[in-house]
């Protein structure tokens, strides 16, 4: 008897988007497990803008053609796993006897009224499928919409050593260098969206300020228009203002690099190490993957305490910034939960920093390697 187990996984391949960028690293893991055959169905991206032209994975081109040669596998009852990583959350009956685990993430709670979501909270709670999440915030927050404590397994995400790692004191200085980056200046990188959750808002009007005190400080914002079509100009002047401080406008726009191209996974690489800090003063996120991939590149973190980065950052590896936890109810009347900063304390991080680098960042193995992720899922499949 064949002791092979065939998995089949749902989800997206190719793109820069977490989701897929997850699932990447994940299927590369699999390697280590020649006994478990794998099969993908790609499933198709939440936008039809979306393709693998303008939003390129970044990964290495071995890794893009190992990824590429995973045979296309069928949703049916040939296999013995199946696992979907993929959004909009989708209830997908079972089609055999597989055992079926469901990747679902949140950042500020699930909508309970969606008609996809009950059927995936009635399932996961009568046993039918397994959840995983990758935090414990996020747990707490499927677990207040409805989802039952035991049917829900944290597996978290992480940064992969062969791409995310240190530089020489040289090649941080090159890299500087080719940004026109001072010796001087220090340097706050910050990859995201202008979205409310992720604090965008909060972070240009606190940076504005504490630049009042501290004129070094340069802010580089690597944004993600090529995914969600946001204008970021626009939304730094919105922030800028309505923070109700009379500023040098042209000086202020001066100490902000934004980056709108797509960058590989190389070229993030060394935005995470040029930094002198990365800075994430969020509301709410489902684990905030630069902020684990600029711990592995050696760049400490000022990040919202409370929330998913609790998991992997510690007080050794830069600032948390003091945040309460507050309980709402959204424009849908829809509960969310999230943390809510103590803005007064993150200006007071800010107009404090240097660029010498003395805190020196240590990741957890735990969060280093997506080796760890694999072998959790396969722990959760064969219980």
């Amino acid at each position: 008897m064949s002791s092979d187990i065939f998995l089949n996984v749902i989800g997206w391949r190719d793109i820069n988007h977490s989701y897929s960028l997850v699932n990447q690293f994940q299927l590369l893991s699999f390697k280590n497990s020649p006994n478990i055959k794998i099969t993908h169905t790609d499933y198709p991206y939440a936008s039809s803008f979306w393709n693998k032209t303008n939003n390129h994975s970044g990964l290495l081109i071995d890794d893009i053609e190992w990824i590429k040669a995973i045979k296309h596998g069928e949703n049916n009852s040939s296999f013995d796993w199946r696992y979907q990583i993929f959004s909009p959350f989708e209830y997908l009956p079972p089609q055999g006897h597989e055992i079926s685990v469901v990747f679902l993430v949140t950042e500020v709670g699930i909508d309970q009224n969606d008609p996809n979501i009950k059927k995936l909270i009635s399932a996961a709670n009568q046993g039918e499928l397994k959840i995983v999440t990758p935090s414990s915030w996020s747990k707490f927050c499927l677990v207040q919409s409805g989802f039952k404590n035991n049917s829900i397994w944290i597996v978290p995400h992480a940064a992969c050593k062969n791409y995310f790692y240190q530089y020489s004191y040289k090649e941080i200085k090159l890299a500087r260098e080719s940004l026109s980056i001072l010796d001087d200046d220090i340097v706050l990188l910050n990859i995201s969206s202008p979205f409310w959750n992720k604090g965008f808002d909060v972070l240009i009007d606190s940076f504005i300020r504490a630049l009042q005190k501290n004129k070094n400080l340069l802010l580089i914002i690597k944004d993600q228009k090529n995914l969600y079509n946001l204008d970021i100009y626009r939304a730094i002047q919105g922030c800028i203002g309505g923070s109700g401080i009379d500023i040098d406008l042209i000086n202020v726009m001066s100490r902000i690099k934004i980056i709108t191209d797509n960058l590989n996974l190389q070229q993030l690489r060394t935005l995470y190490n040029l930094s002198d800090w990365y800075v994430s003063p969020y509301r709410a996120e489902g684990f905030n993957l630069p902020v684990c991939e600029s711990l592995a590149c050696g760049t400490p973190v000022i990040v919202t305490e409370g929330g998913a980065t609790d998991d992997f950052v510690c007080l050794e590896s830069g600032y948390k910034i003091e945040s309460k936890f507050i309980q709402s109810l959204d424009q849908d009347k829809k509960e969310i939960y999230y943390r809510e900063i103590d803005k007064n304390n993150f200006i007071e991080i800010l107009s404090s920093l240097s660029n010498d680098k003395k805190i020196k960042p240590d990741l957890d193995s735990n969060f280093n390697n997506w080796n760890n992720a694999t072998n959790l899922l396969i722990d959760i499949f064969k219980l």
